[in-house]
């Protein structure tokens, strides 16, 4: 598991433990590039799988804190940060701060930066795409 990973469930902990405590769930939405999404090379296609980092991490909480623990997972192959705050027209929207006022998460994790290094270090442009739809993990 990545040391930034780490850092955020030790900064986490407390939080955690308490909704282990709580019969409400303790809800953790995950937003990213396809690293978060669970994207993986298989027979020369990229497929997203179940087995990835976000489901590991959901189940270790689950297995340490109790069933309280939800992980939605909202990463999109091809993401972009850019993408939390700017439309596909890159007009500033606010998509993100609507988002982030209705959300029931307790904690947010980012996880963007191959896509964003790629078009910004490289100088490979491309349009900034609307997100796909997200699903949640269980």
């Amino acid at each position: 598991m990545s040391k930034k990973l780490m850092a955020v469930l030790l900064v986490a902990a407390p939080m955690l433990a308490q909704a282990a405590d709580d019969k409400a769930a303790f809800v953790i939405a995950a937003y990213g590039d396809s690293t978060t999404a669970g994207v993986i090379s298989s027979g020369g296609r990229n497929i997203i799988t179940k087995n990835n980092e976000m489901n590991y991490l959901h189940q270790m909480l689950k297995d340490k804190y109790g069933e309280g623990i939800q992980l939605k997972n909202h990463g999109s192959p091809g993401a972009q940060a850019a993408e939390l705050v700017y439309s596909q027209d890159n007009k500033p929207h606010l998509d993100w701060a609507e988002r982030m006022a209705k959300s029931d998460a307790n904690m947010i994790l980012l996880n963007y930066g191959i896509n964003d290094a790629r078009i910004y270090f490289l100088k490979i442009r491309k349009p900034i795409r609307k997100a796909r739809k997200s699903t949640s993990a269980s």
